[in-house]
């Protein structure tokens, strides 16, 4: 089952919007929360290289607190 990592600074409506993405989403996770978006990113590109996962790279630049989160998923829509 493949998974995603990525970084946002609203966990729920990013979660949504996965929803809406991809079919099976499960085990859907705060695994950090970062005070710089450096910080984040690093996380983020720990995670993904070390368990598999896909990341999304990019993104606009938001203020506040940054999550990194995760999930599993079956397929894309």
């Amino acid at each position: 089952m493949p998974c995603r990592v990525g970084i946002t600074t609203r966990p729920e409506k990013r979660r949504r919007e996965w929803e809406n993405k991809v079919i099976g989403l499960k085990n859907w996770r705060i695994i950090g929360k970062h005070q710089s978006r450096k910080k984040a990113q690093e996380h983020e590109d720990s995670y993904a290289r070390q368990h598999g996962c896909g990341a999304m790279h990019g993104g606009r630049w938001g203020s506040g607190m940054y999550y990194v989160y995760r999930f599993d998923y079956t397929r894309t829509k």
